[in-house]
């Protein structure tokens, strides 16, 4: 996660274990930094790219902290099928200590195995619940993953399919 403030670029970048906060000032030669919470994969590290960026490390201001961890998913089960319409889906997962919200992402699977697939939603909600209405009879897939109190996404569970009938 990355945040822009003037000359001012304060990046999250996550591991395994922790997280460590850089802040960096100078001029930028690209379009700024996205502020958008963005999940690290299922058990790995995210790093968001600021290529094409002239930056210039701040002194002493890096600080280690822990970035949360994924939820747990808890309904529909992974791999439910229904055979219900309207499409109306309803996923939830257990809530995160330190989360004050959630990212949820929903793709509709193009191929049986989800290898094609095109994002439905990608909804920030403040309750480890969602609804939203699937696009046909076919696979999809959703994940979450909780965003603490400066904004930072944590890491991301792991995919759970689905799949309509009708």
């Amino acid at each position: 996660m990355s945040i822009r403030n003037g000359r001012s670029l304060l990046l999250l970048v996550p591991t395994a274990a922790t997280a460590v906060l850089l802040l960096f000032t100078g001029s930028s030669q690209a379009a700024p930094a996205s502020n958008v919470a963005k999940p690290a994969p299922a058990g790995a590290a995210a790093v968001e790219s600021v290529a094409a960026q002239t930056l210039t490390p701040a002194p002493a201001t890096a600080r280690t902290v822990a970035p949360l961890p994924a939820p747990r998913l808890t309904s529909p089960p992974n791999g439910v099928v229904y055979d219900h319409y309207p499409r109306t889906t309803t996923v939830t997962w257990r809530a995160v200590p330190g989360a004050i919200g959630y990212m949820v992402q929903a793709q509709y699977c193009e191929s049986a195995d989800c290898s094609v697939a095109g994002d439905l939603l990608f909804d920030r909600v403040t309750t480890p619940a969602h609804t939203f209405t699937f696009v046909g009879a076919q696979p999809g897939r959703w994940r979450a993953w909780a965003i603490d109190s400066t904004g930072a996404g944590g890491f991301a569970s792991g995919w759970y399919g689905f799949r309509y009938t009708v």
